[in-house]
């Protein structure tokens, strides 16, 4: 029986240490210090729309996104969500102040049923402070991901590339989307109050987007999900009404 509970916790360990080779973060990890860190590692099981933690909670964890899509965000006094993010598989959060505790800075719920590898901090700061290269290396990863957003950004011609719902439908389309008759299809159903919520808009905002979307003819919602019709439209497309606000609002 031991023997037996050994050898399923070496298996678990060892595809832990897999999935965490893959992980942007840890790639410059050696082969022992990634077998030592996979036993910190949980998995836990989020439901659709569950929230992971609020913003100003207790910073107890670090976490991995094995499948699904999360969103970080902030929210107002209002109770208006702003600032979203989308983290796909293998994506790490939180972002802000990974290497300290503390408080979140952003809130992080999920978008559709997800699975995360979860590191309680404390564990996790411990084994970094025993394993100081592993601390350069991840602060190494850290620095070329921020270099390599900061690239993107400059290229751009315009500082906000994205609005939340455009950026929201993206993520859906890369983790998600299934090439059928010359369209992208994302399978996943979703109300019009759900879609507005996931992107931190009011039903009119999260409406208009999807109405400009629609009569552009790059996407559309159905009953069963998302139509994308040209990808390359979707990532080129730009809002210029609110890009014009903003830039106004900011004179």
């Amino acid at each position: 029986m031991g023997k037996d509970n050994r050898e399923g916790r070496t298996m678990m360990s060892v595809s832990r240490k897999n999935i965490l080779s893959q992980i942007p973060l840890f790639k410059y990890f050696t082969a022992q210090q990634l077998e030592e860190l996979s036993w910190y590692g949980v998995k836990r099981e989020i439901a659709r729309n569950q929230v992971i933690y609020k913003e100003g909670d207790a910073k107890e964890a670090v976490f991995i996104v094995l499948s699904g899509l999360v969103k970080t965000y902030r929210t107002d006094h209002l109770g208006q969500e702003s600032n979203l993010s989308f983290l796909k598989q293998h994506e790490t959060f939180p972002g802000e102040g990974l290497l300290a505790d503390g408080f979140y800075s952003r809130s992080a719920a999920a978008i559709v049923r997800t699975e995360l590898l979860m590191f309680s901090l404390k564990p996790f700061l411990n084994f970094l402070a025993h394993y100081p290269s592993a601390a350069v290396a991840v602060i190494h990863a850290m620095q070329e991901s921020i270099q390599s957003l900061d690239h993107q950004l400059n290229e751009s011609k315009w500082p906000d590339v994205y609005n939340p719902g455009q950026l929201f439908l993206l993520k859906l389309a890369e983790h998600y989307g299934r090439q059928t008759k010359g369209e992208l299809r994302i399978g996943i159903p979703m109300s019009h109050d759900y879609f507005a919520s996931a992107i931190g808009a009011t039903r009119d905002g999260g409406d208009r987007l999807l109405d400009k979307l629609h009569e552009e003819g790059i996407a559309e919602m159905k009953r069963w999900g998302f139509v994308i019709h040209d990808v390359e439209a979707l990532r080129r497309w730009r809002d210029f009404d609110d890009q014009s606000k903003a830039w106004e609002q900011s004179r």
